[in-house]
């Protein structure tokens, strides 16, 4: 009898609501209740009550405002009610399912932040509960399924694919505390989940992990800019930690993982980069009342196993004028393991030394955040372990080698740098202010620093972030790294490859043998390498009877050989090149390189190319 009543009741109740007038009733209902919370809402004739006495009703449209832009896009939003809450005459949803969901946040997401906007600005209805106040528990249980996010990237103005997504939501209520959990799956593979409990004057506890989520979907967001894509990879995560309730202070512990990693783009390099292997770990902790967020005891290591490992620190201050402090430091480092530690394409041939020594580096800098000219930068890089390796390391570079340079068009040509080649010049043969000129006008701190100028590399940085025109910020060690081992291409990967043999290079050779290899193989002209053919070219002259305003000549067209040669075909230097030349010459002088009587010799000895 009871059942057979249950049933009378359910045929009765199916039946009413979806009577015309009840289903008339209830969509427009739910209509005016979205419209209240989320600003323009289209909702479609669908309308039906199922015998679980499910609510389904759609296609559903949200625009932030009337008239805007479409959001959200639901095909079918189902409403099964809370039965414990119907029994007793209450009317509760127990369970939303929105089922082939389409969100359209805007190129610079600014559908997404009106909709927050809107929805963050509505008050809640007179006399609704908050879910602090009690009614956590009777939140409704959110499904999401096809789930679809459509982005435009604003580098290249292409849609994005980010794949399809289930998610669930639920808040449940225990003993002793209240907890929300959160799980999405993306179709294809790769999960995050994460939970949330807290009970009243307890602090939240927190626990959120990804688990072999494809990097592809968020490296489309974040490497829009740089047209830099994911082919292949996951990444697996934890975060832990304990949350006040105010959220005025905390602290979480943060770790993850990057497996089989492939980046692609045309600035990346010319092939797909990959496998990258990274991992990571640290602790953040914010305080909201000094307004600060610090990383402490942070890593980021690479290969298999962490053999390259960065330890990282650092401070951001919400101040008045937001300001960071961050230190990146690598200790005892095994430059072999470095290398050892990048994918393949980084690979530095059988040319490059391997040495089996230690280095270590740090890197700190501190500013405002918004004024990049302000920052502060301390960069210390240490190879003296290094250098003391590398002594019993073989290197072809140590003695007489072939060296083929390539131009502009292709050819390409054999040089002996050594005594084999009567154009050849040692340093010990030359005059003191030739090399000096050309360290003076190419890279001041040649003879002290390790391969690297990173005050010039912190300018150049700054110009890119700015708009500029890039400075040039290659010390000569980098540019003899790159004509003895590299390609012309203007690619990442290769300027990586460039630090790399530049750290060889310094750490495998003296400074005056890396000079005296720079000096007899560099481009001056059109075909024209090494200093014994550009001064027999030029001037008619041995490289070692160079004067000082030939020498300081040289030393300026080391930029753009080829396009300054012109002055040589005309006969002439262009107008403001003699300024250029002196101001050399004084320079040489104020340093102690010429004395005063050669100083003013050079400066008025006008520059006469040879005349054939």
């Amino acid at each position: 009898m009871i059942g057979l009543a249950l049933l009378t009741t359910l045929t009765v109740l199916h039946s009413i609501l979806n009577s015309t007038a009840v289903r008339s009733r209830l969509r427009d209902r739910v209509e005016a209740a979205l419209s209240v919370r989320l600003g323009g809402v289209e909702l479609g004739s669908h309308s039906e009550v199922d015998w679980s006495l499910r609510l389904s009703f759609g296609p559903v449209r949200i625009s932030p405002e009337p008239g805007s832009p479409v959001v959200l896009e639901m095909e079918r939003v189902r409403v099964r009610p809370r039965w414990t809450a119907l029994l007793a005459g209450r009317l509760e949803p127990g369970l939303v399912q929105m089922k082939t969901v389409v969100l359209r946040p805007g190129t610079q997401l600014e559908g997404l932040r009106a909709l927050g906007r809107r929805l963050k600005a509505t008050p809640a209805a007179p006399g609704k509960e908050t879910p602090s106040s009690g009614s956590a528990a009777r939140l409704p249980r959110l499904e999401v399924q096809d789930l679809r996010i459509e982005l435009v990237s604003s580098h290249d103005g292409h849609p994005l694919d980010l794949g399809a997504w289930d998610a669930q939501v639920e808040v449940s209520s225990g003993a002793s505390a209240r907890v929300l959990e959160v799980a999405v799956q993306r179709d294809g593979g790769g999960e995050a989940r994460s939970v949330v409990r807290w009970a009243r004057g307890q602090p939240f506890q927190v626990e959120a992990g990804l688990e072999g989520m494809p990097l592809r979907p968020l490296i489309e967001l974040l490497g829009q800019r740089v047209g830099v894509r994911a082919t292949a990879g996951s990444v697996t995560a934890r975060i832990n930690g304990l949350l006040p309730a105010d959220l005025k202070r905390g602290e979480l512990e943060v770790s993850g993982r990057i497996d089989g990693l492939f980046l692609e783009g045309s600035r990346l390099a010319s092939e797909p980069v990959g496998p990258w292997r990274l991992s990571g770990a640290g602790t953040v902790d914010w305080d909201r009342g000094r307004r600060e967020v610090r990383l402490r005891d942070g890593h980021i290591g690479f290969g298999e196993n962490d053999s390259l490992r960065v330890n990282v620190e650092g401070v951001y201050e919400g101040t008045r004028v937001p300001r960071f402090r961050a230190e990146a430091r690598v200790d005892q480092l095994r430059y072999q393991d470095a290398v050892d530690a990048l994918p393949p394409q980084f690979s530095l041939g059988d040319e490059a030394p391997r040495i089996p020594g230690l280095l270590d580096a740090r890197v700190r800098v501190s500013g405002p955040v918004r004024d990049p000219e302000q920052w502060v930068l301390d960069v210390k890089l240490d190879l003296t372990g290094l250098r003391a390796a590398s002594k019993a390391t073989p290197f072809f570079l140590r003695g007489a080698f072939i060296y083929r340079p390539v131009d502009a068009s292709g050819r390409s040509r054999e040089i002996w740098v050594g005594p084999q080649n009567p154009n050849f010049v040692p340093i010990s043969d030359l005059p003191r202010y030739v090399s000096r000129a050309v360290t003076t006008s190419e890279d001041a701190g040649f003879w002290f620093h390790p391969g690297f100028d990173f005050d010039e590399m912190k300018e150049s940085l700054i110009d890119a972030a700015e708009g500029s025109r890039v400075r040039g910020a290659s010390t000569l060690t980098q540019q003899l790294a790159k004509n003895l081992f590299l390609s012309r291409e203007r690619t990442f990967a290769r300027k990586v490859r460039e630090a790399l043999f530049t750290l060889a290079l310094e750490a495998s050779l003296p400074k005056a043998r890396l000079m005296e290899i720079y000096l007899n193989i560099i481009e001056w002209g059109p075909g024209i390498y090494g200093l014994g053919e550009a001064s027999r070219h030029y001037f008619g002259v041995n490289a070692r009877n160079l004067g000082v305003q030939q020498a300081a000549f040289l030393a300026t067209i080391i930029p753009n050989p080829v396009k300054y040669h012109a002055m040589y075909e005309k006969g002439r230097l262009w107008p403001g090149w003699q300024f250029k030349i002196r101001n050399l010459i004084r320079k040489l002088e104020s340093n102690g390189i010429i004395d005063s009587g050669q100083a003013f010799q050079a400066e008025f000895t006008p520059v006469r190319f040879r005349s054939d």
